[in-house]
């Protein structure tokens, strides 16, 4: 079955016949993030990010760079499903995780004028340097988290 491009996809389209695409969660050019549900799974849910407009070889780099992001392996870091090619572009499935993001907790902070002190920035930090160690010291990552690329990326391009 044909994979709906990813530019032109609508609420309620099925890709593979199995990802329903329910809602969009967040829009930027060139890519959006869904979430969806998986039917084969008893409609369990699951984010969907699709990416079009891309060069070829923007295209072969995406896709390298997501299969090096499929060994990463923590319960803090969603896990990445399959990867579906599609005209102009490619959608990647991944684990729902339900929950309050980052940004909703900053949000309600804001509104209440809160700021953070210190024991809870140490507590922040035990929660994410752990996530950050397992993306970094991931062999097969590594080339994407060196100080070089990192560097060269705040000049020419996104990670």
């Amino acid at each position: 079955m044909a994979v709906p491009t990813p530019a032109e996809a609508a609420s309620g389209a099925l890709l593979e016949r199995r990802y329903r695409l329910d809602e969009v969660l967040s829009e930027a050019e060139g890519t959006r993030l869904w979430r969806g549900a998986d039917t084969l799974v008893g409609e369990l849910p699951v984010a969907i990010r699709a990416w079009w407009g891309l060069t070829d070889e923007e295209l072969a780099a995406l896709q390298q760079r997501l299969e090096r992001l499929k060994a990463v392996l923590h319960p803090q870091i969603p896990r990445l499903g399959e990867q579906l090619p599609a005209e102009g572009g490619c959608w990647q499935v991944r684990e729902w995780i339900s929950g309050r993001t980052y940004q909703d907790l900053l949000q309600s902070r804001q509104e209440r004028q809160l700021v953070f002190g210190s024991g809870e920035v140490l507590l922040l930090l035990r929660q994410l340097l752990p996530a950050l160690a397992a993306l970094i010291f991931t062999p097969s990552l590594r080339t994407l988290w060196s100080a070089a690329r990192i560097e060269g990326a705040k000049r020419t391009e996104p990670l």
